[in-house]
């Protein structure tokens, strides 16, 4: 037997693919930083959440919950929102409202926080954000 071809074989390990998934995040969290008290000690607060698919696949559906915290006394109020399902790439925009009185507050909004979607990543699903209710 003569060997007259000379060819290289490559051989290379398999490549492990990650399994496609979702990688929910906030976009924005849209919310002024002063509010004013309305005539009944009250102000109407509101803003626009937006949610963003940054993974390789489509979501499923989750919520989203806000909360607030007055900073002196952290008297807590809090808010939920559906979330459907977002393709990757694509976003979502949610508008928060909510009744609150007079003080400083810290607003946090949470993606999925009982983890209903598995994501790549799961450290990015949590933005805050401070404001206050003031008198005219």
């Amino acid at each position: 037997v003569k060997l007259t071809d000379k060819k290289t074989i490559i051989i290379k390990p398999c490549e492990q693919n990650e399994q496609a998934k979702p990688d929910l995040a906030f976009e924005r969290f849209e919310l002024p930083e002063i509010f004013t008290l309305g005539p009944d000690k009250m102000a109407d607060i509101k803003g626009i959440l937006v949610v963003k698919n940054a993974g390789s696949a489509p979501s499923s559906n989750c919520y989203v919950d806000v909360v607030f915290e007055e900073i002196r006394t952290h008297r807590k109020e809090s808010a939920h929102y559906p979330v459907p399902s977002i393709n990757p790439g694509k976003n979502h925009s949610i508008t928060i409202f909510i009744r609150l009185p007079e003080g400083n507050y810290k607003a946090c909004a949470f993606l999925d926080p009982t983890n209903v979607v598995v994501e790549s990543n799961e450290a990015n699903n949590t933005t805050c954000r401070n404001f206050s209710v003031r008198n005219k």
